[in-house]
């Protein structure tokens, strides 16, 4: 990595040619067979159940000094405040917290498919009629998929991730499960629903994360994982590795035929990035995203791209650091996987901007305050999920945000999105559009997640707070713009999926993610999951660690959806096992 620390204290951007193909292996991916929802018992999950990271890195990625005082205004400002954004066509609760389900954070995520809107928080799913929100199936702990596995997947720690796949009509449910310190292995838990009924039966598959090259007790612990759907061919996992003193990310691809048929055998590849080698290229955080295909016809390209982010401000940072966004290319021959290879493919400067804010005696993450005073994590520190990928005539798009503040060294947060674009024939990126959306009313916006439906109108959704005076208390929003808008504007505005009426106190963990995604029936529109805060019953708006998840839909002019919601199939009901005594949990650290 010398050579590339070199190019950056000189000032020159890292070229492909500087940086070398990370080295591969054949990831362990056992079968674990298939499983009916209908034979599972659910139950509460263990009652101790917040999930703290699996180390402090607090001390691990360093910050420049900064002059005190107000900074610059960041790059690319967005300050409209139109109201011309598209009220929800309908909202309604998803998972809540309680009843043995409660976790700080939530990690809410969901998809939607012709029938149903599924959505996962760290130990629990539930089904829902996509139209009404009718509940299909009541919440379930996670670890019930893998309730046979008790020592590996049925240790499950959070982290969910749910996809449709619409190029075989089949839904993803994963999970993180393993161990957060101590020895012994983790594992990257997948189950892909045997039909599109996501009620019924799951093929399972647990894939061990590769051996800790500096303790040879246990695994790394894939941390933070998310997935993506490729076309008719792949699954793409990215993850963070931790383990004692080892750190760095891996890629992972999956051959999707073999997984949704229930084959014992998957083909698959894993590549290592090594943080000691690649340094900020795969992420100031260790973090990268994989593009997942939005629309119903499958990408153009066998050609991957995986994103990784950096700020200027945070470390690893040599001389010359810029903030940019870093693309790698994932080639996929699954005719022969030795030609199936992960390659650095550019760096692009994008307007400056500001990830954090310098606190002395904190955790330098807090930067969000919520009425009351708990100061909670922004997550600026990487790309947030997803990075929604669409092809049009000549060019492929891709989107994802970043939580940034407004001004340097002060708050409130805004969101920064992005537009990257693809050329079709060349394979060169561009920054298309780059722009930070944060009206000036004093308003933290923070957890977004972006997509675009068919005709190119984008619509993200976020998390809104502010303390002081007058309070906005933690809710859930969401702005977009038409396709025919002037470049780096959301020119519509805002409007509410659900306003908070209570707030956090107690834990300074908050969401982690959250979802927005395209209806795959029309094309055209929106779902986005979050979560928010309701006052007590007794009307006390400071409400503890009861956070409450919403769903809600839209769409935008120029894309107007025919929704004709098809009969929900009814799950058939399977003779009952003879039950088996479940083990006894071990309590969690």
């Amino acid at each position: 990595m010398k050579f590339i620390i070199l190019a950056l204290v000189v000032g020159l951007r890292v070229s492909r040619a500087q940086v070398r193909d990370p080295p591969s292996l054949t990831p362990e991916i056992t079968f674990l067979g298939e499983i009916s929802l209908q034979n599972v018992a659910g139950g509460a999950q263990d009652e101790n159940a917040t999930l703290p990271n699996p180390f402090d890195d607090s001390d691990y990625f360093p910050i420049d000094e900064i002059e005190p005082g107000l900074g610059d205004l960041d790059g690319a400002l967005d300050e409209n405040q139109n109201t011309d954004m598209p009220p929800p066509i309908n909202t309604f609760d998803g998972i809540p917290s309680g009843g043995g389900l409660t976790t700080i954070p939530p990690d809410t995520v969901g998809d939607v498919g012709p029938n149903h809107y599924v959505q996962m928080v760290n130990v629990a799913f539930a089904v829902f009629n996509k139209t009404t929100g009718a509940t299909l199936l009541q919440p379930m702990p996670i670890r019930d998929l893998f309730s046979d596995d008790p020592n590996g997947c049925g240790r499950t720690i959070g982290d969910p991730i749910v996809l449709y796949d619409q190029f075989a009509d089949r839904w993803i449910l994963t999970v993180l499960s393993g161990r957060r310190d101590g020895p012994g292995p983790s594992f990257s838990c997948i189950a892909v629903s045997t039909t599109s009924d996501p009620t019924g039966s799951y093929f399972r598959y647990k894939v061990r994360a590769q051996a800790d090259p500096n303790d040879g007790r246990r695994t790394v612990l894939p941390d933070y994982p998310k997935y993506a759907v490729w076309g008719d061919t792949s699954y793409i996992l990215t993850t963070r590795d931790f383990g004692t003193t080892y750190f760095g990310t891996s890629v992972y691809v999956f051959e999707k035929s073999a997984m949704i048929n229930g084959q014992g055998s998957v083909p698959a590849k894993q590549f290592v990035l090594n943080q000691a080698v690649y340094s900020f290229l795969i992420g100031d955080d260790l973090h990268m995203l994989a593009a997942d295909v939005d629309g119903p016809s499958a990408p153009s390209s066998n050609v991957v791209p995986i994103f990784s982010s950096q700020d200027d401000d945070l470390g690893p940072n040599p001389p010359g650091k810029v903030d940019a966004i870093n693309v790698w290319d994932l080639t996929i021959d699954w005719n022969n996987l030795d030609n199936t290879v992960l390659e650095y493919a550019v760096q692009l400067q994008v307007p400056e901007f500001s990830s954090y804010i310098p606190q002395d005696g904190e955790d330098r993450r807090d930067n969000i305050e919520l009425p009351g005073g708990q100061k909670v994590h922004a997550q600026g520190r990487f790309l947030l999920y997803r990075l929604a990928y669409r092809e049009f005539g000549g060019y492929a798009s891709m989107l994802t945000t970043r939580g940034v503040v407004r001004q340097e060294n002060t708050s409130p947060f805004g969101v920064r999105w992005f537009e990257i674009r693809r050329n079709s024939d060349t394979g060169d990126y561009e920054v298309f559009q780059a722009s930070t959306y944060s009206p000036n009313d004093g308003i933290n916006r923070w957890m977004g997640s972006i997509a675009q439906d068919r005709v190119g109108n984008i619509a993200m959704g976020y998390s809104v707070a502010r303390a002081g005076a007058d309070p906005v208390y933690p809710g859930i929003r969401y702005a977009g713009r038409l396709v025919s808008d002037p470049l780096n504007q959301m020119t519509l505005g805002e409007a509410t999926l659900i306003e908070g009426t209570g707030t956090q106190d107690g834990s300074n963990r908050w969401g982690d993610y959250s979802s927005m995604n395209i209806d795959p029936t029309d094309d055209c529109t929106f779902y986005y999951t979050n979560q928010y805060y309701t006052a007590r019953q007794n009307g006390n708006v400071n409400n503890g660690l009861n956070w409450r998840t919403r769903i809600g839909y839209f769409s935008l002019p120029g894309c107007e959806p025919t929704i004709t919601p098809q009969p929900t199939p009814s799950p058939t009901p399977e003779p009952t096992p003879e039950p088996s005594p479940e083990p006894t949990p071990e309590p969690t650290p």
